[in-house]
């Protein structure tokens, strides 16, 4: 009789890790990039049928409409906007960037901006824009010529031969599949292979950093991939002074130096009090501070956008 009941527990317990569904946040979390399966679908439909939602929640169902089933998500970040600008929740900023990448969002914060664990921060358009930015100063006399043999890439170029004898066996596993792999990058105009021959032909100095992220990346998706490999620049090799990050990342940054930089100057003690010259005077300051201190680590327009979020 015991082993009939553990029997039974066992296969309750089998049957119960196939199928009993994961929670949509667990889901979420496990995206990469634009893939579209029965999970995403059934974590997007629960999501969808549940009455009341957390700002959190309408971000992850947001995302997976649009990212990963291809349907429209405007309404979606509306209402949480609506929900967390109410609620005075910081998350608002996030939601507001998703709504409208470009445009300010002023309104109370509770707490200081918070990040939201988002497997999708690759299609933030910081993120992308940078990308576009970093590889440009790659693409050109780095690039060896591009011969296509049987879908896969091969490179004339020695540098880039070396490269891939330098990697250890696990990153060359994965650099095969990286050139077996014709998948173009739109917004760069090439694969991942070119990025990954580009990046590598800056020289020795980067291979390191490109191996390791290399590893880091072996199970993301495409624009996740491209955005590790020019990552590997980051701080050893000119075209790479700062990593790539998302607005929400930068924002937190931003608030938190500014918050310093007022501290500094005793500005909190004196507002009350302060006269309109002074503020302005104050403001002027602080805006040139963060413009010069970040303005390579982001588009123009999203500086103009951070820079108007935390106007005195």
């Amino acid at each position: 009789m015991i082993w009939i009941t553990l029997v039974i527990l066992v296969l309750l317990a089998i049957l119960i890790y196939f199928f009993w569904p994961d929670p949509p946040a667990k889901i979420y979390a496990e995206i990469k990039g634009y893939e579209n399966n029965r999970r995403i679908r059934g974590a997007a439909h629960k999501l969808r049928e549940k009455k009341t939602k957390t700002p959190e929640e309408y971000i992850m169902l947001g995302d997976m409409l649009r990212y990963n089933l291809g349907e429209t998500a405007e309404e979606i970040y509306a209402e949480a906007l609506q929900l967390a600008i109410f609620a005075e929740d910081p998350l608002a900023f996030t939601i507001n960037d998703r709504l409208r990448p470009e445009e300010p969002l002023h309104v109370p914060a509770t707490e200081p901006p918070r990040i939201l664990t988002d497997p999708q921060n690759v299609h933030d358009s910081n993120v992308v824009k940078q990308m576009i930015q970093r590889y440009e100063s790659v693409r050109g006399p780095h690039s060896g010529s591009i011969t296509r043999v049987d879908g896969a890439n091969r490179h004339n170029n020695q540098t880039y031969e070396d490269f891939k004898n330098f990697a250890p066996e696990r990153t060359k596993k994965i650099i095969e599949g990286i050139e077996q792999n014709p998948c173009e990058y739109s917004h760069l105009r090439a694969t991942d292979a070119d990025v990954l021959r580009d990046v590598a032909s800056r020289g020795p100095h980067v291979w390191p950093a490109l191996v390791s992220n290399l590893n880091d990346a072996e199970d993301v998706c495409l624009t996740g991939r491209i955005s590790q490999i020019l990552d590997a620049l980051t701080l050893v090799d000119e075209a790479g002074a700062a990593p790539i990050c998302s607005v929400p990342i930068l924002r937190k940054e931003i608030v938190e130096d500014a918050q310093n930089f007022l501290r500094s100057r005793e500005y909190f003690e004196k507002a009350d009090s302060a006269s309109e010259e002074y503020i302005f005077a104050e403001n002027e300051a602080l805006q040139k501070y963060i413009r010069e201190k970040y303005q390579t680590l982001c588009a123009p327009e999203i500086m103009q956008k951070l820079l108007a979020e935390i106007e005195l």
